[in-house]
């Protein structure tokens, strides 16, 4: 069925009357752009077809060399009375993914955000699913739902998996300090179905130093100040997998770049909190990977494979820490 669309006054007064019984909050939607044109037509689709109506877009781009910034002006224009508000922010060169979220949460208007990059997807009920749960769950500020992982240029699309927060082995902590300790051994994932409070990106800003990581230096700074991240227990977005994107490097590689440039934000943020022997046994690993890739034996080939897989053998602490674990069982 066609969704019926109303005239900007018309829009104002059916909005109005409706926050007012409802209390529905204003939900910003932040879609986060560089080189999207091939892609970002579906997200900006995604966004409007959402089941719950009180949104604004938000389209931030970081400096792309390609028609991102037209299309979206192009498609803003003809669909701008689907949302309460539209916006785009340009800016001339690249600065990496935090400092662009942070250019969007800025002039948010919503109580509550949400962020996606300009190639992944929106289920329809993920901002209702969402707000469903915070009006069961009072004091909610950060919530994490599931994801559903798909490759790219497949149709239909070809799913890879349905994936949910991972807290290690605490899998459900129960206090923010019990997750901020799990974070600093491993990365729970699924921060792409981020929603989270406009008041708590205000006092916890993503860090612009490391430009291809916004959101695990997030999720540490938000619990170890004390908020607790809630889990909605439901796919709310779709992600999809590109050979070339940051996290997963290209198929000719063993190995992306992107866990070399992970270091800094490593020995800043986890480092000083964590066991001697967990250190060493991170630091090898990355000297490893680094002089592999030095060497020329990050390629995709059977002898190289055959090099990385013995290479983590070498790692000594890697025993120590098994044999710290079994003692501590």
């Amino acid at each position: 069925m066609e969704k019926n669309y109303y005239t900007s006054i018309e829009k104002k007064i059916i909005l109005s009357n409706e926050n007012t019984l409802n209390k529905l909050p204003l939900v910003s939607v932040i879609i986060i752009t560089y080189n999207s044109e091939k892609y970002v037509i579906e997200t900006l689709e995604s966004a409007k077809s959402q089941t719950y109506q009180d949104i604004e877009l938000i389209v931030t781009d970081d400096g792309s060399e390609d028609n991102t910034i037209q299309i979206c002006e192009k498609w803003i224009k003809n669909n701008k009375l689907r949302f309460v508000t539209t916006k785009i922010l340009t800016t001339p060169s690249n600065t990496g993914i935090p400092a662009n979220c942070n250019r969007g949460i800025k002039i948010a208007n919503g109580e509550w955000v949400k962020i996606i990059a300009g190639d992944d997807i929106l289920l329809e009920k993920c901002i209702e699913e969402n707000i469903n749960f915070i009006a069961k769950n009072k004091g909610s500020k950060i919530l994490l739902s599931n994801i559903i992982h798909f490759l790219d240029d497949t149709i239909p699309k070809e799913i890879v998996k349905v994936s949910k927060p991972f807290w290690g082995k605490n899998n459900k902590p129960q206090t923010s300090q019990q997750q901020y300790e799990a974070l600093l051994l491993s990365y729970c994932g699924n921060t792409t179905s981020f929603f989270i409070a406009k008041e708590v990106l205000e006092i916890i800003p993503f860090d612009e130093r490391f430009q291809f990581i916004e959101d695990y230096p997030f999720v540490l700074n938000a619990t170890k100040n004390g908020f607790y991240i809630k889990h909605v227990d439901t796919e709310t977005v779709m992600y999809r997998i590109r050979n070339n994107s940051v996290f997963f490097g290209d198929n000719k590689k063993i190995f992306s770049d992107f866990y070399i440039k992970t270091y800094e934000f490593n020995r800043l943020y986890r480092y000083p909190f964590l066991s001697k022997k967990r250190i060493k046994y991170e630091e090898f690993n990355h000297k490893r990977l680094k002089l592999l890739d030095k060497l020329n034996l990050n390629s995709m080939t059977w002898s190289n494979k055959l090099i990385y897989n013995a290479s983590r053998y070498f790692n000594i602490y890697r025993y120590l820490m098994y044999i710290n674990d079994r003692k501590n069982l």
